[in-house]
């Protein structure tokens, strides 16, 4: 009855459900409802002795997978169409199956890809900060020859006897300065 094949959804669940259009206490059209909705992978064939063009294109759009006909012209034919019916869902579990693995690699490629940005942009600061250390000691390269030279002269300067002696050393001090002025200049 459709009752019993009720329960048997429910409990039990099916992967083909044959039915008539016409049961006596359930209508074959109900059972294609619940069975779609508790069982979105279950395929259904409905049959019937009063067929429309109406109950065709219900059966249709509630997704039935097929529409037959009584009287059978061949009894085999329906079992041809439940093995269609089957390889039908299996299809669509492989379906479902294959986006989910689709799903979950595009997860990871997204994650790869923000794991590759993360990286570049370290990579970057490294590059970065390399490139400051390496101006960093050319600049204190630079400075500290004539800085050096400034600060002999200076001594010499302290030690001298001659005040002529003391301005030579003197005009030394105002080049070297204005050689690490030049530096500075250039940096800016």
């Amino acid at each position: 009855t459709g009752r019993e094949a009720l329960a048997i959804i429910e409990e039990q669940g099916c992967d083909v459900l044959l039915t008539d259009k016409n049961l006596p206490d359930v209508s074959g059209m109900d059972l294609l409802r619940v069975a779609r909705e508790r069982l979105p992978d279950c395929e259904v064939i409905v049959i019937t002795g009063y067929a429309s063009l109406d109950t065709a294109i219900e059966a249709v759009g509630l997704g039935a997978f097929d529409y037959v006909t009584k009287p059978l012209d061949d009894v085999f034919d329906i079992k041809k169409k439940v093995t269609r019916a089957l390889e039908r869902q299996e299809m669509r579990r492989e379906n479902r199956r294959l986006v989910g693995d689709l799903e979950r690699r595009n997860i990871e490629l997204e994650q790869s890809l923000d794991d590759a940005h993360t990286l570049r942009a370290e990579l970057i600061q490294s590059e970065k900060l390399a490139g400051i250390g390496t101006l960093a000691a050319g600049v204190a390269h630079e400075v500290s020859s004539p800085l050096f030279g400034i600060l002999g002269l200076a001594e010499a300067i302290a030690d001298a006897d001659d005040l002529t002696e003391a301005r030579e050393f003197g005009s030394e001090i105002v080049e070297y300065s204005q050689a690490i002025r030049d530096i500075v200049v250039e940096l800016t």
